[in-house]
């Protein structure tokens, strides 16, 4: 590919190790600066262009690691951790929701920015708790995010099966793809809740303590309770 070839004297004179390093310290110094500086600006259009050279360069942070055999695993989690679920904290900060926003320390702000976490914190006033099929929305809503997600599923499939696409895009698309698969997951749990209660009840009436009813009470609980 044309544009990873123009960076191979990039890195003949920098080993992996020393590319690894640096972007360890982008994260490092990304992380404090929405720590110490976006999480001061006022939620909105502000933060957001504050917080939009963040965004460009990890679109681009992937590309100081090499596609190479021995660094494509390395590439593989910048892309994951960097463009799609770096940028996806950074905009939700920016809107004052996600997991960035919180009363976190440096450390752990930074820890949040870098790993694929969402810690928990204590549901805020007036937020939903009740079962999943009661807090997704209407129907419609529900029906729609599930025939979108779907939708797009389906695109991602067909362009990775089926086109000839560089990696770097192949690597977004998948991305992409997994993102969408759990978001269709989700959007069709709330129609298969009911039916999972109705058949534990079911399974509680015939064999009270059951394994089957372990198994199916466990299946509805690790259903996503929200949806994005």
């Amino acid at each position: 590919m044309q544009e990873i070839e123009a960076l191979n004297i990039f890195y003949g004179s920098w080993s992996y190790a020393q590319r690894l390093q640096l972007v360890l310290t982008v994260f490092v110094v990304f992380g404090s600066y929405l720590h110490f500086v976006v999480r001061r600006l006022a939620p909105g259009w502000v933060a957001l262009a504050a917080s939009a050279p963040i965004c460009l360069v990890n679109m681009l942070l992937p590309l100081l690691l090499s596609n190479k055999d021995d660094e494509m695993l390395s590439r593989g989690i910048c892309v994951i951790a960097a463009p799609f679920l770096g940028n996806l904290k950074v905009v939700g900060l920016c809107c004052n929701r996600g997991a960035l926003v919180g009363s976190w320390s440096w450390a752990e702000s930074i820890s949040i920015y870098l790993l694929p976490i969402v810690p928990k914190q204590g549901a805020a006033s007036g937020a939903k708790s009740g079962r999943l099929h009661e807090d997704a929305g209407t129907a419609s809503k529900t029906l729609k995010s599930f025939v979108i997600n779907a939708s797009l599923l389906t695109a991602c499939t067909f362009a990775l099966s089926s086109l000839s696409l560089p990696k770097v895009a192949q690597y977004y698309i998948y991305c992409e793809h997994q993102h969408a698969g759990s978001r269709t997951r989700a959007a069709a749990a709330p129609a298969l809740e009911p039916a999972l209660e109705t058949a534990a009840a079911a399974a509680e009436a015939q064999a009270p303590g059951s394994i089957v009813v372990h198994n199916l009470l466990q299946l509805g609980s690790r259903t996503p309770r929200t949806l994005h």
